[in-house]
């Protein structure tokens, strides 16, 4: 699926990025940064060449199969025949998409003599080029060392790249996920903590799903429902566990339209993640937008967003009985409760559209095709 938007423009810019199915971080993004009215307004052309393999959600240690070199050649080929009317590349790509089929695209824009820009997804990057051999890793390298930009998501793995993959400070820029237009809605009415919580992601145990439920299980003062698609790993096992605790309930999938909104609703996010990529979850940043605070794990560059105690209440993974505590604290403590909400619709607003996509991206990308 490509997706074209258009105007009598300044630049035109071809995006390499993955679009759903299906639907998580990274495919939201490139939805959300193809249809940010920003590039008209900049008098930008945007078309993105499809990098999704089109199927369900995956473990983070996947093996490759026969469609891989077959998506490979589609992706090369239209590379081939757009990228050469383009001005400048986006590459928005995972870290192990970067270190394969990366290098021919970073290389290709290369031999055309066409600026680009990577961003990575997740934080895995540096990982996965110290685990690369050492010819493999030299070219990883030398080719990002070549993008103008690279945008890593988090403070921490933008400073992993400098000191442990040796890319240069000054290419490096933070570029968090950001929140649509309009969805940063004020005023919202403060409300009492009730007990009412919220798992929003795909429903896979990298994420804490079991940890909620159990932490759950015999309370009938707290309740979850959970939100998101179902890695076909741990189906079986989930449908099990919520069957046997009467609190938690899968609703099914949302529209991205509806994900700020349906939060709201709820009291707090749980997101007990201890996922092997992750960056700055996007379900946090749409929980702060919606006035709701978080109790998520210390993993990670997730204390990046929520602080200590400011935003939300940090435990540590595997730990069904500290999300307990946590939400236990929440019952009692009205005055933390309401000032976690109150920092959290005022933190959140650095992660508008406005400020990600236009005064940074944008920006860089000016600078590039100048």
């Amino acid at each position: 699926m490509n997706k074209t938007h258009s105007r009598s423009s300044s630049g035109r810019i071809l995006l390499v990025a993955p679009l759903p199915p299906p639907i998580g971080g990274d495919t939201v993004s490139t939805t959300r940064l193809l249809e940010s009215r920003y590039w008209k307004q900049a008098g930008f052309d945007i078309e993105c060449i499809n990098t999704s393999p089109g199927e369900g959600v995956k473990t983070t240690e996947v093996k490759r199969t026969w469609k891989d070199p077959v998506r490979a050649l589609r992706i090369l080929g239209q590379l081939l025949t757009r990228l050469p009317k383009a001005d400048i590349m986006l590459l928005w790509a995972n870290s192990s998409f970067i270190v394969s089929l990366g290098i021919p695209v970073m290389r290709l824009a290369r031999i055309l003599n066409k600026p680009y820009i990577v961003k990575p997804f997740g934080t895995m990057l540096a990982d996965r080029i110290d685990g690369l051999g050492p010819a493999r890793r030299r070219d990883v390298v030398s080719n990002l060392r070549r993008a103008k930009y690279v945008l890593p998501q988090t403070k921490m793995h933008a400073d992993e790249l400098v000191t442990r993959s040796g890319l240069e400070p000054g290419r490096i820029v933070q570029f968090p996920n950001f929140l649509p237009a309009g969805s940063i809605i004020d005023p919202r009415p403060e409300k009492q903590f009730s007990g009412r919580c919220i798992f929003l992601g795909q429903i896979k145990a990298e994420k804490g799903v079991f940890d909620i439920i159990s932490a759950l299980k015999d309370r009938n003062d707290l309740s979850c429902n959970f939100y998101g698609q179902i890695i076909a790993r741990d189906s079986e096992r989930f449908f099990s566990s919520i069957d046997s605790c009467r609190n938690c309930q899968y609703r099914g999938t949302l529209e991205g339209s509806e994900v700020v909104d349906t939060i709201s609703c709820y009291d707090v996010l749980l997101l007990p993640t201890s996922h092997p990529s992750e960056g700055y979850p996007a379900a946090i940043i749409e929980a702060f937008a919606a006035g709701v605070p978080v109790v998520t794990t210390e993993w990670k560059s997730i204390p990046e967003l929520t602080g200590k105690n400011e935003r939300g209440i940090l435990v540590p993974p595997s730990s069904p009985g500290r999300i307990t505590e946590a939400l236990d604290l929440l019952g009692s403590d009205k005055e933390l409760y309401l000032s976690l909400t109150r920092n959290a619709r005022e933190f959140v607003r650095d992660f508008s559209e406005e400020n990600i996509v236009r005064k940074i991206l944008i920006g860089l990308v000016s600078k590039s095709v100048t």
